[in-house]
């Protein structure tokens, strides 16, 4: 779908249009991780439904009782890529070739998710 931002894809992305088989055929197993694992997404994110596979990710952790492994943090005002939004190259006309969803609180989503990288990275 075309929006004045560009091309939004996070239609193609969700699981509600794929058989149960094929989501598990096509899943990671982060139950056999053997480290901890920190999420972070975008709540308006237009790639992908990053938050609603945070959730899953984090459910799936709880119910291999591995729940204190895990650490899932969602920024609702935040898009595709938050973290390198300032960095992220656009078109000559200023218009990125993607809507990637996100506003202009990006920068204080992006702060902060930058911080609790530190913070993880240092005590794990």
């Amino acid at each position: 779908m075309f929006t004045d931002r560009g091309l939004r894809v996070d239609s193609c992305s969700d699981l509600d249009d794929y058989a149960v088989d094929e989501i598990e055929a096509a899943r990671i197993p982060l139950e056999r991780a053997t480290g901890a694992i920190l999420l972070l997404a975008g709540g308006d994110n237009h790639r992908w439904r990053s938050a609603a596979m945070t959730e899953r990710l984090v459910d799936t952790m709880r119910k291999h009782g591995r729940e204190d492994d895990i650490s899932s943090v969602t920024y609702p005002s935040a898009g595709h890529a938050f973290l390198m939004a300032p960095m992220v190259t656009r078109f000559p006309s200023g218009a990125p070739p993607f809507d990637s969803g996100g506003n202009s609180e990006v920068d204080v989503a992006a702060a902060d998710a930058w911080d609790r990288i530190a913070r993880f990275l240092s005590t794990t």
